[in-house]
């Protein structure tokens, strides 16, 4: 991770750059059509439009959260230190 930001990952301006650039480059080369853009704050129904799927009867998962990115984050560290990625 620490390479993907240049060292930088605290420096949030420079984070957030480095994401935009990548969404701006994989919007360039997927047609649109093909490429479901949405948050997952909107739940099932962009996703499963996008699928042509119903929509299940259960609550959206939300696994990536802030806090549980930001208790994971020593051991990504660890790891990368340990093994390069």
């Amino acid at each position: 991770m620490d390479r993907l930001f240049d060292g930088r990952i605290d420096d949030r301006e420079h984070v957030l750059e480095v994401f935009e650039r990548h969404i701006a480059e994989v919007k360039a080369t997927i047609p649109a059509d093909r490429l479901p853009v949405f948050t997952v704050r909107q739940g099932w129904e962009p996703l499963c439009a996008f699928l042509g799927r119903p929509v299940p009867d259960e609550p959206f998962p939300q696994v990536n959260e802030r806090a549980a990115f930001r208790r994971k984050r020593p051991r990504r560290q660890l790891r990368l230190i340990l093994h390069g990625r």
